[in-house]
C-alpha cells in the first residue's frame, strides 16, 4: 500500500505539475487536467495519502493508526468534495469528467 500510495503521489505531482496547490481553489489560469493518472483518479494526492496512511498502519499493526488513517481518509472526502464545487465552477468540463472518472477508486468510487 506505501508504495502503491508512493507512485501514486509521485504521478500525480507531476501530471499536476504548477497547478498543484493546498487549497481547494484552482489556480487562476489553470487547466482542467483530465491526463496521465487523471484518467483514472480524480483526486490522486489525496488518494495517495490514504493508501500511505493505511499502509503505515497495517505495516506496524497499529489500531491507533489505522483509526487515523480512517479519519484522514473522511477528511480528505470531504476536502476533495469542497474542490469538486470549485472545479464545477471553473471548467464546463469537469461535470463529464467527474461521471467518466471515479474519485478514489478506478470504476468503483
Amino acid at each position: 500500500m506505501c508504495l502503491l500510495g508512493a507512485w501514486v503521489g509521485l504521478r500525480g505531482k507531476a501530471d499536476l505539475g504548477r497547478q498543484r496547490v493546498t487549497r481547494p481553489e484552482p489556480v487562476p489560469d489553470g487547466e482542467l487536467v483530465t491526463g496521465g493518472i487523471y484518467a483514472m483518479l480524480r483526486h490522486p494526492l489525496y488518494a495517495s495519502l490514504i493508501l500511505l496512511g493505511g499502509g503505515w498502519a497495517l505495516c506496524w499493526k497499529s489500531w491507533p493508526a489505522l483509526g487515523l488513517a480512517l479519519a484522514q481518509a473522511v477528511f480528505l472526502d470531504a476536502k476533495a468534495r469542497c474542490e469538486e464545487r470549485h472545479l464545477r465552477r471553473r471548467y464546463a468540463g469537469y461535470d463529464a469528467y467527474s461521471r467518466r472518472v471515479k474519485r478514489w477508486i478506478p470504476g468503483i468510487y
